[in-house]
């Protein structure tokens, strides 16, 4: 009985399927009935399905073909597939979506189409009579195994021929010689094969009758191990969709130029493959695809010509380094995908030319450094992904002049600040920036309130009363891409973090969920909150359960375009799930986890690994004992720009791979006291930038070799008590910039040495108490702008070669209760603008040579209470706008002559007793 109540349910769906497709639009009926070509189960590709459609003349533009998607995927005859490939974000726009059917929709879509398809099994049923269907027109061969007679009995009016799951075998050299009418020929692995890798390695040559098919206007191999296309190839004159995607494929012939037809050329994965043809002349091309071609070195010179194309992707193409100065006569083209081109060190000084430009995306382009001025001359740019971007160092002034809907800065770690025009981008809805420096993320918050961006949603969890439920429940009615839910304690019932339905916001990118101090049981509410599988970018905080739930258990299956993750907080939580499965993931965050003790095998689970992974930040792990023993984990971070960052008290060693990611660019180690060295494998660092050391109190040197990084641009010394001297080698550091040295109760001397690093700008030294002196070659260090000495209380005086730092600008002075006075030689420091004097109690007298700083605007004297005049040269401080002295109790009489200072514009007297009028 329940058996044929459950046939008469799926008749009763199935006639009102049939309704439904008699009110179906006309132009679209034939294109659905086309979908029984598609295994019930089968991931449909919305870019291949459109291209098949227009190959068998079913639409005439892929508008056409998106418009029939959306008008089924409106009607459910198609739904959007919860795939690990979907990724829908802005800069994604163009990604392919999977699509799947219902087995009833299926059904329907077999009977309309009935007998002008077929299914060709040679086990199944005898080939000789396919010969008898002269109305199929579309044929899938299924279980095909070198049975190459099938072949001879295929229907010969053809128009689509389907081959599934036939990698391990060779197709006949004559398969093709009868099949005259075919426009669409499929031979692509399913993505499951691809995924579960079982493509075979020997190679399959496509047979040479496919010259046969002159009006082959769609072929499809993808996955298959075919090493090059055959020389006929250039036969096919109909040829308008090619797809070669994760081929063997090592070269493409020159001739594949006389296909005039093709549009849409798809390389993806084609990893063997070092260039393209030099004379590319491919008048209709008008998509390309050569994402993951890893040794695929530089275009052609003449790229420029395929003056169609308006879809580019080189993402993942490591070797490319430049772009041709032909690149910007690409006028059509509308999206870029540059993602992980890892050597790209510049863009094309015309770059702005490409004026129909919509989408860039150059996430993890870690030596582009510069973006050319021209960029901003392109008004039609709505998406721009500069995220982990880590050597991108400054902005173009006129940023703001760009109509921006999109923006994402994430990690550019070395970007310093942000341009002011970006506060007038009134056009911008969406604004990433989960990591950076301090200033642009102050920046970014002061900008995102400024522009008050739409759809952002924070909402502080709270009890209903006299309703039973809590608040979290009215989030199922809103829409938004960034949402922070906090005060999840509040939640008391599981059913209402269900109610709140987070996993069918399709629109969310960005999701905080976070726990208040009290904490809680929140594994059972924690289980009910899903994401969306769009979800970019995950954070959760004072989760106290002791494990996860089984989403974030299997995450790379639930959230597979997660590209960051932040863990905060989680205090009794003791193994991680398999976050190293994640295969998008670039950053990830770990903060106050007391209880993991180890981050190893289990992290990265089995399959592939995080091979995106740029950053690291691993704080307050207090009892993290062992971190990944081999560098396996990482996948392919020798190409990465990955800064290393971790505060780990139990951590006894750093593991030597760390010297293996030769693109490193950042190593901060903070508060892992039992650490007594470095590994000597870090000299191989060569584009290391940051070296941070902070918290390493077992640490009384510092490696010789450290010399030998001579990219390092920003060294941190701080809180080594034991620390006597710094080493020799820092001279040949020829990039530093920045030199900052603090808590290093022990130091005595800095080397001579120091003033060879003519580099340096800026040299901070703090709480030092046994430094007596600062070297004398210091009067070399002929770039320096910035100098504060703070809390050196063995510094009685200056060195008289200060007065030689004629690039200096900003002197600090804070704490130095020894010194006495400040030398005449100043006179010399003709850029100094800022002048800064604190607690400083014996300093009796300024040198009367400061009205000599023309260049002067700021003085500030504070605390000093043993100054009892002010020099009467400052009447020549002809610059001079500020002047704030403050609790200098000896201070009994200013100068006369501060009267003649015309361009003084503040004058602040605050607890001087002693001065009367």
């Amino acid at each position: 009985m329940a058996l044929f109540l459950v046939v008469a349910c799926q008749n009763g769906t199935l006639d009102s399927l049939k309704l439904s497709y008699y009110y179906m639009k006309r132009e679209f009926k034939i294109c659905f009935a086309y979908l029984a070509a598609f295994p019930k189960g089968f991931l449909i590709d919305t870019n291949r399905l459109i291209q098949q459609w227009y190959a068998l003349g079913y639409i005439y533009s892929e508008h056409d073909g998106e418009r029939c998607i959306n008008y089924l995927l409106g009607m459910s005859f198609l739904q959007i597939s919860g795939h690990p490939m979907v990724n829908q974000g802005p800069v994604h726009a163009n990604v392919s979506r999977k699509l799947t059917m219902h087995n009833l929709v299926h059904d329907l879509a077999s009977k309309i189409i009935d007998d002008e398809f077929l299914v060709l099994d040679p086990e199944a049923n005898g080939a000789r009579s396919w010969k008898k269907a002269i109305h199929c027109r579309h044929a899938e061969l299924i279980q095909y195994e070198n049975q190459s007679n099938v072949f001879d009995c295929l229907p010969k009016n053809l128009r689509s021929l389907h081959i599934r799951d036939f990698q391990k075998w060779q197709l006949p050299p004559k398969a093709f010689s009868r099949s005259k009418y075919i426009r669409v020929l499929d031979l692509a692995c399913s993505a499951r094969q691809l995924t579960e890798g079982q493509s075979t390695s020997s190679n399959i040559m496509l047979p040479r009758s496919i010259k046969n098919l002159k009006l082959l206007r769609y072929l499809d191999s993808t996955g298959l191990p075919v090493p090059l296309l055959p020389k006929s190839v250039y036969t096919l004159q109909n040829m308008e969709t090619l797809i070669m995607s994760n081929c063997s494929l090592e070269t493409l012939p020159d001739n594949i130029c006389s296909l005039h037809r093709l549009r849409y050329l798809d390389l993806s994965g084609c990893s063997k493959i070092t260039k393209l043809p030099d004379h590319l002349k491919l008048e209709s091309l008008e998509h390309m695809n050569l994402s993951n071609c890893h040794e695929l070195e530089n275009l052609p010179k003449d790229f420029g010509n395929l003056q169609r194309l308006g879809f580019l992707s080189l993402s993942d193409c490591y070797k490319v380094s430049l772009l041709p100065e032909s690149f910007c006569q690409l006028f059509h083209l509308k999206s870029l995908d540059l993602s992980d081109c890892h050597e790209l060190r510049e863009l094309p000084e015309y770059f702005g030319n490409l004026f129909e430009l919509d989408s860039l995306n150059l996430t993890s382009c870690c030596k582009l450094q510069v973006l050319p001025e021209s960029l901003c001359k392109l008004s039609k740019l709505r998406c721009l992904n500069l995220s982990y971007c880590m050597r991108l160092d400054k902005l173009p002034s006129s940023f703001g002049d760009l109509k921006l809907q999109s923006l994402d800065i994430s990690s550019t770690v070395s970007l310093n600040a942000l341009p002011d025009s970006i506060t007038e981008m009134t056009s911008l809805t969406r604004f990433g920036a989960t990591e950076g420096t301090p200033k642009v993320i102050a920046s970014f918050r002061k900008i995102q309130k400024h522009l008050n961006f739409p759809g952002i949603i924070e909402h502080g969890v709270q009890e209903i009363e006299n309703k039973g439920c809590s608040s979290i429940v009215k989030l199922a009615q809103l829409t938004c891409y960034q949402m922070h839910v906090s005060q999840l304690q509040n939640v008391r019932n599981p059913e209402d973090a269900e109610i709140a339905k987070l996993r069918d916001k399709s629109d969310l990118r960005q999701l905080t969920l976070r726990w208040g101090n009290q904490g809680g049981e929140g594994k059972s509410i924690l289980e009910n909150l899903v994401p969306p599988q769009t979800l970019d970018s995950f954070c959760l905080g004072g989760y106290m359960s002791k494990d996860f739930p089984k989403w974030m258990s299997d995450i790379s299956s639930y959230l597979p375009s997660l590209t960051y993750l932040g863990l905060c907080d989680l205090g009794t939580c003791d193994t991680l799930p398999s976050f190293g499965q994640l295969p998008n993931l670039r950053g990830i965050s770990m903060e106050n986890i007391p209880n993991v003790r180890k981050i190893g095998k289990e992290f990265f689970g089995r399959g592939r690994k995080c091979i995106k992974l740029r950053s690291i930040q691993l704080w307050l792990m207090e009892n993290l004992a062992e971190l990944w023993t081999t560098r396996r984990g990482f996948g392919k971070l020798s190409s990465s720009a990955l800064p290393f960052d971790m505060s780990l008290k139990e951590l006894e060693s750093l593991p030597k791979w760390l010297g293996s990611l030769i693109s490193l660019q950042r190593v901060i180690i903070r508060d892992c006291p039992k650490i007594t060295s470095l590994p000597e494998s870090i000299k191989n660092l060569t584009a290391l930038k940051v070296l941070v050391l902070q918290g390493c109190k077992g640490w009384d040197i510092l490696p010789e070799w450290i010399g030998q990084l001579t990219a390092l641009q920003i060294i941190e010394i701080i809180d080594f008590p034991n620390l006597t001297s710094l080493p020799e080698s820092m001279k040949d550091l020829s990039s530093l910039t920045e030199l900052y040295i603090k808590d290093c109760q022990c130091l005595v001397m800095l080397p001579e040495c120091l003033g060879q690093v003519i580099s340096l700008q800026k040299l901070r030294i703090i709480n030092c108490p046994n430094l007596t002196s600062l070297p004398e070659s210091m009067k070399d260090l002929s770039s320096i702008t910035m100098l504060c000495i703070k809390e050196c209380r063995g510094l009685a005086t200056l060195p008289e070669c200060l007065g030689q730092l004629i690039t200096l600008q900003d002197i600090s002075i804070i704490n130095c209760p020894n010194l006495t006075t400040l030398s005449e030689s100043m006179k010399g420091l003709t850029s100094l603008t800022d002048l800064y004097i604190k607690k400083c109690q014996e300093l009796a007298v300024l040198p009367e040579s400061l009205g000599q700083l023309i260049t002067l605007q700021d003085i500030s004297i504070i605390n000093c209470p043993n100054l009892t005049t002010l020099p009467e040269s400052m009447k020549g401080l002809t610059s001079l706008t500020d002047l704030y002295i403050k609790k200098c109790q000896g201070l009994a009489v200013l100068p006369e002559s501060l009267g003649n200072l015309i361009t003084l514009q503040k004058l602040h007297i605050i607890n001087c007793p002693k001065l009367t009028s």
